[in-house]
């Protein structure tokens, strides 16, 4: 009785566990296909994409809250070249007040180590004003209504333009407009069969897109109010511009301008992104692997190619620049290892050679980039060093606008005398004598 009844009890807890085993096959497989449908893998091809924009975008996303809150800050570029056959340097400083509603930038150019050109000028009082160093005796003004240069929106509002962009583009993707086809790719440095997604984007497609992010764009007011402040316009009409360009995206008839193609094998592993144009022939690729692998193509012909790939501590890259029509091609590679980039491009049998370092530093009161690039070719086994040229880029922040204007003169009283003078010091300037002899340029009276 006893072995009856455990018989019993293990065909019931088998025919449970086979059932349970069909249940849990039927379930995978449905969830394999569902997560696996054509228009699940085109959602996730732009995902990926718009996390690669966004990574680029917000890079440096402090600095953008930092130019859009703050009153008083200011830019300052250093260039320096420096070479066997001439030396040159130019500064350009910018500094603004905007709650004072003053700025004043100053430009200097020196070149083997004379100042050739020394500009300084002003926004303030509603009105601009400008000096040059051994031309004008002192400031001259005119009217001018105050404008800030430097502006900016904030982290937040670019990643919601970056969602709403998406958000516009996926919401729209229609799974009967994708069509499924396979096709052998190489990959891996292999012939092998991926599954190929089309999806034709027509006039109908951008423009409801385009209307589908204008809608989202137009529902969020804190946006509008940014994007009015950092064009100077009021939030009326950006939406009257926003309406504008919806109404001209009009159409009669539905037209392909192009598609968007996604290569794909198993779970979804997507390893080629590409766009075509309206006969689907490509026209931008890229394709991750071992490699990240871009590719532009006019007509068919491959016109550039770049190959990345990533070796322990460093990137080594290398490609191609075909000029198609005249049946030439420039080739290069090199390594990217921590701040420094090396690129060795070569044509005609000369090498030219790219060192680029970079540093940046950044504190509480600035934001400093640095870079440097070091020019050397080498011809017939001979190596040569071109030249240097160092360029720092830097943003600072809370320093105060302080130029004394007093003196100015409007430049509607300017007299003859003044006139004469400044030709007279103009004719004479290094800054003439540098584009006279550059333009051989005719002496000249005002």
């Amino acid at each position: 009785m006893d072995l009856e009844f455990k018989k019993s009890q293990n065909r019931k807890v088998t025919i449970f566990a086979i059932v349970l085993s069909v249940i849990s096959i039927g379930l995978l497989v449905a969830g394999f296909l569902l997560v696996s449908s054509d228009k699940v893998v085109m959602l996730q091809s732009v995902s990926n994409l718009s996390s690669k924009l966004e990574k680029m975008v917000l890079k440096d996303s402090d600095l953008y809250d930092k130019v859009a809150n703050l009153n008083d800050l200011g830019v300052r570029t250093t260039v320096r070249l420096t070479s066997d056959y001439m030396n040159a340097g130019l500064e350009l400083d910018y500094l603004e007040n905007k709650a004072d509603q003053k700025s004043q930038f100053n430009a200097n150019l020196s070149i083997n180590d004379q100042n050739v050109l020394a500009l300084d000028g002003a926004l303030a009082n509603e009105r601009i004003y400008m000096y040059v160093a051994d031309i004008t005796p002192t400031y001259y003004h005119t009217t001018l209504e105050y404008v800030s240069f430097l502006s900016s929106l904030e982290r937040n509002d670019y990643d919601k333009l970056l969602t709403m962009l998406k958000s516009a583009i996926t919401d729209y993707i229609d799974e009967d407009s994708i069509r499924k086809e396979k096709v052998e790719i190489l990959y891996n440095g292999n012939a092998k069969k991926v599954n190929k997604l089309s999806y034709p984007i027509t006039n109908q497609v951008m423009a409801e897109v385009s209307t589908n992010f204008v809608t989202l764009l137009k529902q969020d007011k804190e946006l509008l109010t940014h994007l009015a402040e950092y064009f100077d316009i009021t939030s009326e009409e950006i939406e009257t511009g926003l309406d504008n360009f919806v109404e001209s995206l009009d159409y009669d008839n539905v037209e392909v301008a192009c598609y968007y193609n996604v290569y794909y094998y198993g779970f979804n592993k997507i390893v080629s992104y590409e766009l075509a144009d309206a006969n689907n022939r490509p026209v931008f690729e890229y394709k991750t692997d071992q490699k990240e692998t871009i590719n532009l193509y006019l007509e068919e012909e491959n016109i550039f190619s770049l190959e990345i790939t990533k070796n322990k501590t460093q990137y080594d890259f290398t490609g191609v620049i075909r000029d198609i029509e005249n049946n030439e091609e420039i080739s290069y590679h090199g390594t990217l290892q921590g701040n420094t980039m090396t690129i060795v491009v070569n044509q005609n049998d000369v090498d030219i050679q790219f060192v680029i370092t970079s540093e940046e530093e950044i504190k509480d009161n600035h934001y400093l980039y640095q870079t440097k690039v070091t020019l050397s070719g080498v011809a017939d086994g001979v190596e040569v060093t071109v030249g240097t040229l160092d360029v720092d880029l830097e943003y600072y922040f809370n320093e105060k606008v302080n130029v004394d204007l007093s003196n100015s003169i409007d430049i509607s009283e300017v007299t003859e005398e003044d006139i004469d003078m400044i030709q007279n010091n103009i004719m004479n300037h290094p800054i003439y004598q540098l584009f006279a002899n550059l333009f051989q340029a005719p002496q000249f009276s005002l």
